[in-house]
């Protein structure tokens, strides 16, 4: 993983930070929103590729942008300079500050011994996530239009779903093409290469969005910018627990660009003039990179800065002289205009599984409000345990700040709306969960990730609310400025201190940035026996003996990882359950290979089909059979062909055994 780290920085920042500086935009501004405008790129030019037949690589990918931005730059700095839009607050000692801290908490929650040699998480989402990386980067194919395990030819062919079994209509896949760039210009593993992107994205990435976003809503206010550097590392939702849990990687990505789409916004509303044309651009283009992410996240956009654009538009009202009525009635159209559009998208057909999906409730409404309180704001959360009272507290007090020192209702709206959002994800079923929280899949997981981004910006400027009031107890200056100054920030300087022994110390109701530290080694540890050294090694034994030769096996027995982990062309490679048994979702020729496979020698139907197919071996990852048994979507009997192989089966040689592990050659 180490090569990793900097080529996805290269990946992520090279296309795009020259041509902002020479633009004229200021360096840590240039820095922050460079993964946004990279990302809009790997989205369109993954799609636009893919349809002209172009191959996605490293060179075609990040070249052609670098190249024709370079006159554009020149053009704009030495002809017409632009003021920098944003910034303007942000120094790099504060981003450095920010991105120091992020490196501290990645290194203390997620880097470990596993995930820097590529181990990886085995549960949920991950066999697409890898599996489709996999594909991208063996196909050079990168269309969010075209996501699938199964982009070459050969794997075409071999597919049991048909064809390229390409997720049904847009898939946002920019998370997978930025990983797949990394796989191909690195030489690494998928999983290294999701590991570095963790790595980054909490380090860098995130930790420099919420310095720009800090900075442009809380223009001016230097206390509250320095202290988001080390309150931003102290809320587990986001980007960690959402990295166990799921994994969520495309939201977690998302959401760590969505503070840039935020600091956008307030900067249009702190100075139309200085944010103008280039502003607007700027944000158009990060929408368009949290479309290629995760849409869910424009949403989220809308949701944390239509409250202020309402809030705003009435005050616009005000100053310019119109009458209250006026000034509110500016205001509760643009309220109107955001509901009437949330009302038709939820109801529009091509979002209709998204937002009838329904995760099962874990509390009682009760029970979700008091866990507010502890931040326990989701069922992860939840079973981890622990809570945060006082970085809750904290960001209470900066609401409530923000209210009296700086009269904005909007965010504090934002904020209360996403914590009301919350509850009602764990602990409600019905229509108004759906409409509520269903452009999240109604998951609290996704949600709370979300809220911390608020949470975050109102923490730090409760630590900028303790500052001023500890100035107004200690009255008039005195003939000591520096001592002064140091009495006024002690106060701040001890709640920081609080808060974030509150997120590690193993304490009742507390520590859970440490245990969700446990959790994360576990997942890549004993959770997982497909980490082990010793199977890394019979995988890659396994892959230098079939090659790119295709390999029959079993879903349910861990093999499904093995073409995301290892390149192993597997005729499985999701964890999805087949379907009900008069109605599979696999062809009949999939059928018959994986009922019947242990026939070949007697059935030239099963032969036939598995030379179509260009099948040689079988991959038995799981002989003792503990691993399918453990899966409550697992029917024996529809793995009778691949599972009853062994030694003595007609048309079958063993080739290699390890463990509980056999790979058997087909000689029929």
């Amino acid at each position: 993983m180490p090569i990793a780290i900097p080529v996805m920085l290269l990946v992520l920042y090279a296309p795009a930070c020259c041509v902002l500086v020479a633009a004229g935009t200021s360096t840590c501004a240039s820095l922050a929103l460079s993964p946004a405008i990279t990302t809009a790129w790997l989205g369109v030019a993954g799609v636009t590729y893919a349809l002209a037949g172009i191959p996605a690589n490293p060179i075609t990918m990040l070249v052609p942008p670098v190249i024709a931005s370079l006159p554009v730059a020149f053009l704009l700095s030495r002809h017409r300079p632009m003021p920098p839009m944003l910034g303007r607050g942000l120094t790099p000692r504060a981003a450095l500050l920010y991105v120091a801290a992020g490196t501290v908490a990645c290194l203390f929650v997620f880097v470990s011994r596993d995930s820097l040699m590529g181990g990886f998480i085995m549960q949920w989402d991950n066999d697409t996530h890898l599996g489709v990386i996999r594909a991208f980067a063996d196909s050079q194919s990168m269309s969010s239009l075209r996501a699938s395990s199964y982009l070459t030819a050969a794997d075409a062919t071999a597919s049991p779903f048909g064809g390229t079994a390409a997720i049904a209509g847009f898939y946002p896949a920019a998370f997978h093409g930025l990983c797949a760039l990394v796989v191909l210009g690195a030489g690494i593993s998928a999983p290294a290469a999701i590991n570095a992107f963790v790595t980054v994205v909490g380090s860098v990435v995130f930790p420099l969005a919420m310095a720009l976003c800090t900075s442009e809503v809380f223009e001016g206010d230097r206390v509250a910018l320095l202290s988001g550097a080390i309150l931003c590392c102290l809320f587990p939702a986001m980007p960690y627990a959402t990295t166990v849990f799921g994994p969520l990687y495309p939201n977690i990505f998302a959401f760590a660009l969505l503070p840039l789409g935020v600091a956008l916004v307030f900067s249009f509303m702190n100075d139309r003039r200085r944010a103008g044309a280039p502003g607007i651009a700027a944000l158009f283009v990060t929408v368009v990179s949290l479309v290629f992410t995760h849409p869910n996240a424009v949403f989220a956009l809308g949701v944390l800065t239509v409250p202020s654009l309402a809030a705003y538009a009435a005050r616009e009202q005000r100053r310019r002289g119109r009458p209250r009525a006026q000034a509110w009635g500016a205001g509760a159209g643009i309220l109107a205009a955001a509901v009437t559009a949330w009302v038709a998208l939820f109801n529009a057909p091509f979002l209709h599984d998204i937002v009838s999906n329904c995760w099962g409730t874990y509390e009682s409404v009760e029970g979700a409000l008091c866990e507010q309180v502890l931040l326990i704001t989701s069922s992860y959360l939840h079973e981890l345990g622990g809570g945060q009272p006082l970085l809750f507290a904290l960001a209470a007090i900066g609401a409530i700040c923000d209210l009296v020192r700086r009269g904005r209702p909007g965010l504090v709206a934002s904020y209360v709306a996403l914590q009301a959002m919350c509850v009602v994800s764990a602990s409600t079923e019905g229509v108004v969960r759906q409409l509520v929280t269903g452009f999240w899949y109604t998951d609290s997981n996704r949600l709370a990730a979300l809220l911390a981004i608020p949470a975050i910006m109102f923490a730090s400027e409760g630590v900028s609310g303790i500052c001023q009031a500890t100035q107004r107890l200690l009255g008039k200056p005195s003939k000591r400025p520096g001592l002064r100054a140091a009495a006024r920030a002690v106060p701040a300087l001890v709640a920081i201190a609080l808060v974030a022994a509150e997120a590690v110390a193993p304490l009742p109701h507390s520590g859970t940035l440490g245990r969700l530290r446990h959790d994360a080694k576990a997942a890549y540890g004993r959770w997982n026996s497909l980490n082990s050294e010793e199977t890394r090694g019979a995988l890659r034994d396994i892959k230098e003996i079939v090659g790119d030769d295709t390999v029959a096996n079993s879903t349910y027995d861990g093999s499904l990882y093995a073409y995301g982990t290892n390149g192993i062309r597997t005729l499985y490679r999701t964890n999805d359950a087949l379907g009900d048994p008069g109605d599979p979702r696999d062809t009949a020729g999939a059928q018959l290979v994986r009922t019947r496979l242990n026939q070949i020698a007697t059935d030239a139907s099963v032969r036939a089909e598995a030379r179509r197919r260009g099948i040689r071996w079988v991959l038995q990852m799981d002989v003792t059979g503990g691993s399918q048994q453990a899966d409550v979507s697992y029917r024996p009997e529809d793995w009778t062909g691949i599972e009853s192989i062994d030694e003595d089966t007609p048309g079958f040689q063993l080739a290699y055994a390890n463990g509980s592990m056999r790979l058997y050659r087909v000689v029929e």
